[in-house]
């Protein structure tokens, strides 16, 4: 089921890596963003985080005196926020990205929701890190907010397509996978030819195929750029096609 070249060996991290390489924040508060449409693979969004088999805490940070958690379902490739210490009136919720939290797009505060009145703590419900349907390869990060301040948790992901570290590597390189030019990084011409081998080559080391589909996408939409046929004016930027 779905879940180097110098340039890129930064892009490869592991799963441990990338939940450590974005600090938490503080920011001020700003409006609430429209949620996310429900996403659904072996459940789907908004599931009890009671029925989760596990719970697995990567992350956390602080926020005026509360903690705040992400919790993740590895097995259902499902996340969870909480917030403890706190009063009536905290909020909390999730943030969903497809591009390692480049952007999150109208996903913030997912399940937002408040601790009731009398209470210290509160969670959301359970949503899905990835879109399988839509092959977005995603990560979570647990937010809040007490009076004007929020502090988010830095992001995360399950273990789904991340077992090891060669698996987690595939899998932080499909996050700069543009699902609409099928490009990577920030749309490089030559770097792209450069992620392309290195998932090719770690489907074949790995045996993971879940992101071999991005060959055939690559192809079908870039074999007309440039020159074409995966050609331009620079020999190298061919050469690295050619090699791909």
């Amino acid at each position: 089921m779905p879940p180097v070249p110098r340039p890129l060996r930064a892009a490869l991290l592991s799963t441990a890596v990338l939940a450590a390489a974005l600090p938490g924040t503080v920011l001020t508060a700003t409006p609430a963003a429209a949620a996310d449409a429900a996403i659904c693979n072996k459940y789907c969004d908004t599931r009890d985080p009671a029925l989760s088999p596990q719970d697995r805490q990567p992350v956390s940070a602080t926020l005026s005196g509360r903690t705040l958690v992400l919790h993740f379902d590895d097995a259902d490739a499902m996340g969870w926020a909480s917030i403890t210490g706190g009063a009536g009136g905290d909020e909390v919720w999730l943030d969903r990205s497809m591009d390692g939290g480049r952007t999150w797009t109208g996903g913030s505060k997912l399940g937002d929701t408040k601790v009731p009145a009398g209470g210290n703590g509160w969670r959301t419900l359970m949503y899905n890190v990835d879109d399988w349907n839509t092959r977005g390869v995603g990560a979570l990060r647990a937010c809040g907010q007490v009076g004007s301040t929020i502090a988010c948790t830095p992001w995360a992901r399950t273990t789904w397509n991340a077992w090891d570290r060669r698996t987690a590597a595939a899998t932080a390189l499909m996050m700069s996978f543009d699902r609409g030019t099928k490009l990577f990084g920030g749309n490089g011409w030559w770097t792209g030819a450069n992620a392309l081998t290195a998932i090719v080559d770690n489907a074949r080391a790995t045996g993971m195929n879940s992101y071999t589909y991005a060959i055939a996408e690559t192809y079908d939409k870039n074999i007309g750029a440039q020159g074409g046929n995966f050609t331009n004016e620079y020999l190298d930027d061919t050469g690295w096609w050619g090699l791909a």
